[in-house]
């Protein structure tokens, strides 16, 4: 009994427990490449990986010395992350009669990175055999590189844009309209499938992109959506991606800017490669950054037409008349040269400056009065075009339904230049009282 003995030990990783797990029960002949100072090989020698009773064969350094150690896959249990590995051949042998390696990953309570414990069972061959505490040793610290290969295999990239959108709406858009994100950016984005409801967790979106001139697909879940930080956060669980890392974690957080105009948009890649020749996400990152202008460009010119929508307006009055509507219409159409001998105060002369009198096209040059100012207009020169870019005057008669009279319908329509010029509305006010002034000017004529 003095032969047989048992060996423990535990050491704490960042690495998480399935990942260790996984390592030792399905891939281990990768181990050489995270450790190869220790292990120069674990070749496969009968059945598959990943399943009991498979046959390896380590080629490893202990001590200083080259070795073999073939072993068999004793058991796996992907429940409680643990493997076992009986030895049934090589320089072990030479020293014990039965050797039993059992490695097992749990996570740590945290949920940050794992215990890894291994267990040693063994019978020495006689009293003069030391306990294997040397080789204990050696797999702790062989489970120390496996850490570290993955740690170095994890990265986080980050990157800022500032942008005129306010950080509200940019937020909105990556957590409740990811959809209208390919009119913003067609070239980069040509679509994205919802499969759940929008602005909620869980909900998962498939993206149809472009980069570096290739058609791509990735599936996310939406993981975390924070509507007070204006953040949102991304796992990507199918697709291009996932044949490059073993994890890709997006978060997009929106900050206002403290003048309070626009926003920093802060992108944030967390990710683990699946080996040390895939490049960190530089040139994804760069993606995202054009992306994220080129959504800011689109609410620009967005902003730029409601803006404008808003400088535009509409101005419309009526007066009534006795004088008839085909005289009136005929003082604007074909006499509006005449006009100043009919309202001499706000007219002080309407002058032919280009065309045919009572023809479209025609460019008249008015001087009048304007609250107690001399002012010009050619409609497409003059005083009005110093507050408005665009300025038009419709004047329609329209004979009353008893005969006796008409109805003159005023109609501007105008975009002014900014926000601080008022509407036209004592431009309105002068049409109104020029009309009057020409109906009286008919009416004494008529008497």
């Amino acid at each position: 009994m003095s032969l047989k003995g048992n060996l423990e030990a535990e050491v704490e990783v960042k690495t998480d427990a399935k990942t260790i797990h996984d390592v030792f029960s399905c891939r281990p002949h990768h181990i050489s490449n995270m450790t190869p100072e220790k292990i120069q090989g674990v070749d496969l020698h009968e059945g598959d990986l990943g399943t009991p009773g498979t046959v390896l064969i380590w080629n490893y350094v202990h001590e200083g010395v080259p070795k073999i150690a073939k072993e068999v896959v004793e058991a796996i249990d992907d429940v409680n992350l643990s493997t076992t590995f009986k030895v049934i051949e090589g320089d072990l042998l030479t020293e014990f009669k039965d050797f039993k390696a059992t490695v097992k990953a749990t996570p740590k309570a945290n949920g940050e990175g794992a215990i890894a414990h291994w267990h040693f069972e063994y019978e020495k061959l006689h009293e003069g055999i030391p306990d294997p505490h040397s080789l204990l040793d050696f797999t702790i610290h062989m489970t120390k590189d496996i850490d570290d290969h993955h740690m170095s295999l994890k990265g986080n990239l980050e990157a800022e844009v500032e942008i005129k959108t306010d950080a509200k709406t940019f937020h909105e858009l990556f957590s409740c309209r990811p959809h209208d994100i390919s009119k913003m950016s067609p070239h980069k984005i040509q679509g994205a499938e919802l499969q759940r409801d929008l602005g909620t967790a869980a909900a998962k979106l498939t993206w149809h992109y472009v980069q570096d001139g290739i058609a791509k697909y990735d599936k996310e879940v939406v993981e975390a959506i924070d509507d007070v930080n204006l953040s949102i956060t991304l796992r990507v669980i199918e697709g291009v991606l996932m044949e490059e890392y073993k994890y890709f974690i997006t978060t997009i957080k929106a900050t206002p800017k403290d003048n309070g105009e626009g926003s920093i948009v802060h992108w944030n890649y967390a990710y683990e490669r699946l080996h040390e020749s895939i490049p960190d996400p530089q040139s994804l990152l760069q993606y995202a950054v054009e992306m994220t202008k080129d959504i800011d460009d689109y609410h620009g010119i967005i902003f730029y037409l409601e803006k404008r929508m808003s400088l535009k307006g509409n101005l419309e009055a009526e007066v009534e008349i006795k004088t008839d509507a085909k005289t009136f219409h005929d003082v604007f159409s074909a006499r509006p040269h005449h006009i100043s001998n009919m309202t001499p105060e706000r007219v002080q002369g309407v002058d032919l400056h280009e065309g045919d009198l009572g023809t479209a096209g025609t460019v008249l040059v008015w001087n009048y009065v304007h609250e107690g100012v001399p002012k010009i207009a050619k409609v497409i020169d003059g005083d009005l075009v110093t507050e408005f870019k665009d300025y038009k005057a419709t004047v329609k008669a329209t004979p009353k339904a008893n005969g006796e009279g008409a109805i003159v319908h005023w109609h501007i329509e105008y975009e002014k230049l900014h926000e601080g010029i008022p509407d036209p509305h004592p431009m309105l006010e002068l049409a109104t009282h020029m009309s009057k002034d020409i109906d009286d000017h008919h009416i004494n004529q008529a008497n």
